[in-house]
């Protein structure tokens, strides 16, 4: 997924946790996230099921969005 990201948008792993991870994204979405919302959701369903709630305020939140924030419980 990282390889892809970074082909699409630029993004770049700029943290590692034990339980998270953290990217920094050049070319961030402009008008259409829905799809990567959906990645997103496969790669870590706790940004969704335990964060924002729904795949729609993720994807509202990746338009622009310069920082991707991953963590799991």
């Amino acid at each position: 997924m990282h390889q892809l990201w970074h082909e699409r948008y630029g993004a770049d792993v700029a943290y590692v946790g034990p339980d998270e991870l953290e990217c920094v994204v050049l070319h961030p979405p402009t008008d259409r996230a829905s799809a990567l919302a959906e990645e997103h959701f496969v790669y870590c369903e706790d940004e969704v099921d335990q964060g924002v709630r729904s795949l729609e305020r993720l994807a509202a939140m990746l338009l622009n969005g310069t920082v991707w924030h991953f963590w799991w419980d």
